[in-house]
């Protein structure tokens, strides 16, 4: 039986993509500093080879004459042997710092698809909510609750009116309409113009 799952979508994809293009991140990152340590020793390896051939060449000028031919030949031999042996590690650092800069280079690149992919998935991603949120019809949902604010706002003028009428049958029994009345009448119907001065 076959899958009844939907065929990956290029969508769906990326973030393997992604995962992969981290993964080789990694990689070149490795390789870049086993690179430097091949580097350093390379660097070493020819410092001491100089050292080498400096001290047996001032060594053959200093002694050629106590040497015989034969060991001038020998020590001559021995000193070409270490400028070869010096040639190579000088070809194999250089070959290496080629190869470090290149892999830079990929994982300039690298970290580049990384940020295009990551990119493209957020704005997929907003444009797939985008879409869903304009597929929802949001004027049904409008129009009920401003018909329910509608009626409320009824209900609560229908209570404002009971309570005012209440408290206007509850004044009249006191014979006055409001505080402002009442103070009018504590003192002596001006207000508080003609009140002598609070000590």
């Amino acid at each position: 039986m076959g899958c009844l799952c939907p065929p990956k979508t290029k969508e769906d994809d990326i973030p393997t993509k992604i995962s992969k293009l981290r993964q080789l991140r990694s990689s070149v990152l490795s390789t870049i500093e086993v690179n430097k340590i091949k580097i350093e020793k390379a660097e070493k390896e020819i410092q001491k080879l100089d050292a080498e051939i400096k001290e047996g060449e001032n060594d053959l000028r200093q002694n050629q004459y106590s040497y015989s031919e034969q060991e001038q030949k020998a020590k001559a031999k021995k000193l070409f042997d270490l400028q070869k042996d010096r040639q190579r590690a000088q070809k194999r650092m250089e070959l290496t710092s080629a190869n470090n800069e290149n892999l830079k280079n990929n994982l300039t690149m690298i970290d580049s698809k990384i940020d295009e992919l990551t990119n493209y998935s957020q704005l997929n991603a907003g444009e797939q909510v985008m879409k869903e949120i304009g597929n929802i019809d949001t004027g049904d949902a409008l129009q009920k609750n401003i018909a329910q604010i509608m009626r409320q706002q009824q209900k609560d003028d229908e209570q404002l009116r009971i309570l005012e009428g209440g408290n206007r049958a509850v004044n009249a029994d006191l014979g006055i309409n409001s505080a402002d009345d009442y103070l009018k009448q504590i003192l002596g119907g001006n207000g508080t113009s003609g009140a002598p001065p609070a000590y």
